[in-house]
């Protein structure tokens, strides 16, 4: 009886990691699918959207003073006189 119970404990510890590595299950998702499924997420395009438009405006209109005053400093160097550039720049 003893070996049997030996046969029969060496055969569970062999049979053992088998059986629990079965368990072991994975599954992927769509990540990308999910955020589009998302309520937040059409929400969240909008306000990421309307910030974008916000800092292009800011970023022209910076543009546009810059070049105003780089072109005010050209015609200061070349001695065009202020009331001259103002009516062409400004």
């Amino acid at each position: 009886m003893n070996h049997l119970n030996s046969i029969l404990l060496l055969l569970l510890l062999i049979a053992l990691p088998t059986i629990l590595a079965a368990q072991d299950k994975f599954g992927y998702i769509d990540t990308q699918e999910l955020l589009v499924i998302m309520p937040e997420y059409k929400a969240a395009e909008d306000s990421l959207q309307a910030y974008a438009h916000l800092l292009q405006a800011n970023y022209m209109k910076l543009q546009e003073d810059y070049d105003q005053h780089i072109m005010f400093n050209i015609g200061c160097t070349l001695g065009i006189s202020a009331d001259i550039m103002e009516k062409w720049y400004l």
